[in-house]
């Protein structure tokens, strides 16, 4: 009953050093235990069963048959110690000596009877091979060092599993006085000698067999071949290679012991070297903090991550798991939104977009040099980085829609309430951590699937909130994945545009070695992009070969901006080393998806569909469920007066010489930037004075405000002061527009002027319309 009232020793309930283990089971990292050991737990299976067999030989040979005390054992340790004058043996059984390392007390008789019941109290609460592994545990080994597994790795740098017959005898020794005994020079003599005894003593009695594993040697052989073997003479630093991760697993799961990890040594060692290898160059230019994550992507397992540039750092916040921290993302997420509006069939690579300055209410992006092209293909769009075309595109995708796709791709941290965010997040509005950033790119490399990346081969103890991370395992985290289907209508993107925006991420060479890919041929096996946010504070470079995925971060956690954070600049170089350095990069593996593509014949200038007016045609692929269907926009046939080369009507071409001509018809808001620019810029010629007034080509597009915008009022501010900008642009140059809201009367401007409006709260209907009568709507809405 006794037993069963007074409470167990509490040390056995103390918390065990936490490890983080490579992918081949071995220890990556080790953490002090909760009274500041390093103490390694193990289980029985996995220790040398040879040295289990010889510790029980020596220390407690009746252990497996006694209830705690064996009082064999000590009527023969005293008849030994009165033979030998002196003591030479204490009788005390494993299960006493476990009771003796958890509650140490005084060697006086009274210890001695208290530790033969605590020895009997927990033979009734534990098995024998639970008392076995607790001993095992907390055998002390010198200094702060418990436990044969930490003692293995400490002594011979490797795990406790399998030990030669040196090794067995020398773990036994120590033990007997860790003092006089750890591997040390001063000890060296005195361990030899008792690791030689106690090794004696067991090939004698057979507990060590003799030649274990050396062909079938004699005891005699077998003993002078472990009495030759030299003692350690220090003991090794047990494994710390992975602080950043080891401390993040364990503020998020502080109970969990073992976290086996599917990182993998020599990865790691090379980005590592990698990483401090552009450690000063990036210090020298004000940059303190770093994060890398490569992941192979088909299996979704990190092969290595990288924290930070140096744990130790605290004065630049070295201590802080990098790749953990939401960063503003730059021009990272364009890819995605390029693939979506490929499957929307908004766009194809080739087609020919607007690229000037532009205005969305009081938003107005810019690219990232201030420089603009007028008109630029969008797969060179993105290649180059533009921004302008991608804000754009994000208008005709939807904010909301995109927003989805990001968070059915990787970004599931990314919730925001509807409004809360706008048009920026197609160039750096969206904060994402290095390890949500790989996740969108692993699936743009496994054909647009969402790949949930994990860095632990099982799964560990939850968050404390609940919810599920990168480093859970797939099994745990798919009972809060959506469906497929609910995956497609939220508009994750197509195989098809999926390998359209590879191909255009591989148009560009690494930036710190132009022109290597014509001697390697290494970009064509790469595609990447780069991120630079606002203000220079972060950079970015993001892409994939044919097996890995990888991510570098750079920037100041304190916010700090360098004019050298760009992503071309800082994290590029160290990205492609990576890659290069892990993976053949000359290998390109990336077969288009033919069973999703289409053959479709285009306008060789736009990329649009052909019309009748376009001269050049060529053959592209598409994704055969969203080839676009809009015509080519930009050719116009034209009847031309041979005599006055005036534009003609159907109406009066009879009685004069004509041909029909092909011209390019520029959108009226790039005709008019380019010919503030440029000057003249060709285009249709105006209309024969016999032919009337001419219907224009189209009606005014509406530039500001934007499609779908809400404009709020703000308290204490005269409407006065709150207008809102009214502009649209006009096919025509010299056509007047004129603006009416709600049916009302504005004014009339010239070609792309602008107007202003005091605005009042409600809906509104604003209508502008040119002098053909053609006219263009948009609904506003004020509160």
């Amino acid at each position: 009953m006794a037993a069963h009232l007074v409470p167990l020793p509490e040390r056995l309930s103390v918390r065990d050093s936490m490890v983080v283990t490579w992918r081949d089971g071995s220890t990556a990292h080790v953490l002090l235990s909760g009274d500041d050991k390093q103490r390694i737990p193990v289980e029985l299976d996995r220790v040398d069963p040879a040295y289990v067999e010889a510790l029980i030989a020596l220390e407690d040979e009746r252990f497996w048959h006694h209830p705690g005390v064996d009082p064999i054992a000590i009527v023969r340790a005293a008849w030994s110690n009165v033979r030998y004058g002196e003591v030479v043996s204490g009788g005390s059984t494993i299960t006493m000596q476990l009771v003796r390392l958890l509650e140490p007390r005084p060697r006086t008789l009274g210890s001695k009877m208290v530790e033969a019941l605590r020895a009997m109290q927990l033979e009734v609460h534990m098995s024998k091979e639970e008392i076995l592994e607790a001993y095992l545990r907390f055998v002390p080994y010198g200094g702060n060092r418990e436990g044969i597994e930490t003692a293995s790795l400490a002594y011979f740098e490797q795990s406790a599993e399998v030990m030669s017959d040196a090794q067995i005898a020398t773990l036994l020794a120590v033990p007997q006085n860790p003092t006089l005994h750890h591997p040390s020079e001063a000890n060296a003599e005195r361990l030899e000698k008792t690791r030689n005894r106690i090794a004696k003593k067991l090939f004698e009695e057979g507990a060590l067999s003799a030649g274990k594993g050396g062909g079938g040697l004699s005891v005699e052989e077998a003993y002078a071949q472990v009495a030759a073997e030299e003692v350690p003479v220090a003991m090794t630093q047990l494994p710390r290679r992975l602080p950043h991760l080891a401390f993040w697993l364990r503020a998020r799961s502080p109970e969990e012991g073992r976290f086996e990890t599917t990182l993998d040594r020599y990865a790691q060692a090379t980005v590592e070297e990698l990483v401090d290898a552009r450690r000063a160059v990036a210090e020298t230019h004000g940059i303190h903090n770093t994060a890398v994550v490569v992941a192979e992507h088909q299996t979704g397992e990190i092969r290595a991550l990288v924290g930070n540039f140096d744990f130790s750092d605290a004065r630049h916040g070295g201590q802080i798991a990098g790749f953990d921290v939401a960063r503003s993302t730059g021009s990272l997420l364009k890819p995605f939104l390029y693939a979506q509006g490929i499957d929307d069939g908004l766009i194809a690579p080739e087609h020919l977009e607007s690229d000037i300055p532009v205005t969305y209410g009081t938003y107005s992006p810019e690219n990232y040099n201030y420089e603009y092209s007028g008109l630029v293909r969008m797969d060179d769009a993105l290649a180059r980085s533009l921004n302008v075309p991608f804000v754009n595109l994000l208008g005709e995708v939807g904010v909301d829609r995109f927003q989805s796709t990001l968070r059915a791709l990787g970004l599931r941290r990314f919730n925001p309430r509807p409004g809360d965010t706008g048009l920026s997040i197609a160039v750096g509005g969206v904060e994402a951590t290095p390890v949500e950033v790989a996740e969108l790119y692993a699936a743009l490399a496994n054909d647009a699937r969402a790949t949930e990346l994990r860095v632990l081969a099982k799964a560990a103890t939850p968050a404390q909130n609940g919810a599920h991370t990168v480093f859970d395992t797939v099994s745990e985290r798919r009972k809060n994945t959506v469906s497929d289907t609910a995956k497609r209508d939220s508009g994750v993107v197509s195989s098809g545009a999926a390998w359209l925006t590879r191909q255009a991420l591989r148009r560009r060479d690494r930036p710190d070695f132009p022109g290597r890919a014509r001697g390697t041929g290494t970009s064509g096996a790469i595609h990447w992009k780069t991120g630079t946010s606002s203000g220079h504070k972060d950079a970015w470079t993001a892409g994939s070969s044919s097996r890995y995925t990888a991510v570098v971060w750079m920037g100041n956690l304190t916010n700090s901006p360098s004019t050298y954070l760009v992503g071309s600049q800082a994290a590029a170089p160290l990205f492609f080393d990576i890659l290069e350095a892990l993976d053949d990069t000359t290998r390109l593996d990336d077969p288009m998806p033919n069973e999703v593509m289409t053959e479709v014949e285009v306008c060789s200038f736009s990329g649009h569909l052909p019309s009748g007016a376009c001269e050049h045609i060529e053959e592209v692929y598409l994704p055969t469920r969203s080839v676009p269907t809009e015509r080519c926009p930009y050719h116009v046939e034209v009847d031309v007066d041979l005599e006055t080369g005036r534009a003609l009507t159907p109406r009066c071409r009879q009685g004069r010489e004509f041909e029909t001509r092909s011209f390019v018809q520029l959108p009226p808001d790039v005709r008019r930037w380019m010919e503030e620019r440029l000057g003249d810029v060709s285009e249709p010629p105006p209309m024969h004075s016999d032919c009337g007034a001419a219907r224009e080509a189209a009606p005014p597009a509406i530039a500001s405000p934007p499609p779908g915008q809400t404009l709020v009022l703000m308290p204490g501010i005269p409407k006065e002061r709150q207008k809102v900008l009214l502009q649209a642009h006009a096919a025509n140059s010299q056509s007047q527009l004129s603006w009416f809201v709600n049916g009302r009367f504005l004014g009339k401007v010239d070609g792309d002027d602008t107007l202003w409006w005091t605005p009042a709260q409600g809906e509104h209907e604003l209508v502008v319309m040119n002098t053909a009568g053609q006219a263009s709507r948009r609904k506003l809405v004020v509160r």
